[in-house]
């Protein structure tokens, strides 16, 4: 598989990062690839307020709280381009939902942007992966190691 031209995000690799889950060291390698400017990564500007929230759900204590805040202003430091989605991409969105069940809008605009803009989700959710792989233009987080190492040659 050849490199990307674009990797959206979605907030479970993000988070995987910043919550030091045992898949964080690729989403490391990953951003580490895309400051060195060897992979283009977009996000939708939703991502920041869903990790925002998953953090502060996660935060039960003032110093939690202080822990959630440091951890988001890392996710800011990396300077992923972030925009509102465009109006083919809410309709690719709509059209995910048609044809998959349980899923929200949240998780097919992020798919919808991948496939508009001819790139490829990557996500850590295998649940919206199965249920929406039909449309393509999806990695999962566990497929991507010997990608990385493709893409750090």
């Amino acid at each position: 598989m050849d490199l990307p031209p674009l990797i959206v995000l979605d907030a479970s690799v993000v988070l995987t990062l910043l919550l030091n889950e045992p898949a964080a060291a690729d989403v490391a390698a990953l951003l580490h690839l895309f400051v060195r400017g060897r992979i283009t990564c977009l996000v939708p500007a939703l991502l920041s307020y869903e990790i925002a929230n998953a953090l502060q759900q996660k935060s039960v204590s003032r110093s939690d709280g202080v822990i959630a805040t440091t951890l988001y202003a890392q996710w800011m430091a990396f300077r992923i381009p972030q925009r509102d989605p465009q109006p083919q991409e809410t309709a690719m969105a709509f059209r995910i939902l048609g044809t998959t069940r349980r899923q929200t809008y949240y998780d097919a605009v992020y798919h919808a942007m991948a496939i508009v803009q001819q790139g490829t989700l990557l996500t850590a959710d295998r649940r919206y992966a199965r249920a929406a792989s039909t449309h393509g233009h999806l990695l999962t987080l566990d497929t991507v190691p010997p990608l990385i190492r493709r893409w750090q040659k």
